[in-house]
């Protein structure tokens, strides 16, 4: 009889530590109460409005861009095709640098600090280079 109670317990023992390490090597996804909120549009598109007036504005536009965090490799976002984007991310200074796109459509770097507990919002504009 003890050897069959011994046995429970140390099955007992041996399920819980295979559950407590299989909880272990689970990865967690961090959640970020900061980072940024972007928007990239491109311009000038120009066309003639219902006065018959050229007119010019920007527009959404899906871009690829790096977020340069110190020295490490930079991390590639793909805008979705409305040009928003959103990062969660640690508190601290971050330089988003958009990628040219076809033609001559280019942006300069954008340098944003993310304080801690904000969503920054970020506007990104790239000159298409049509005059």
């Amino acid at each position: 009889m003890k050897s069959h109670a011994m046995i429970k317990r140390l099955l007992f023992l041996l399920v819980l530590g295979l559950i407590l390490t299989l909880a272990a090597c689970k990865k967690q996804e961090p959640i970020y109460e900061q980072g940024m909120n972007g928007y990239v549009y491109i311009g000038p598109v120009c066309g003639i409005d219902e006065n018959g007036e050229e007119a010019c504005d920007i527009v959404p536009y899906q871009a690829t861009l790096h977020l340069k965090i110190g020295g490490m490799e930079p991390i590639e976002i793909v805008t979705e095709e409305d040009g928003t984007f959103w990062v969660g991310m640690a508190p601290g200074e971050y330089v988003i640098e958009p990628q040219p796109g076809p033609g001559f459509a280019s942006a300069g770097e954008v340098t944003v600090t993310v304080p801690e507990g904000e969503f920054v919002e970020v506007l990104i504009v790239y000159d298409n280079g049509m005059r």
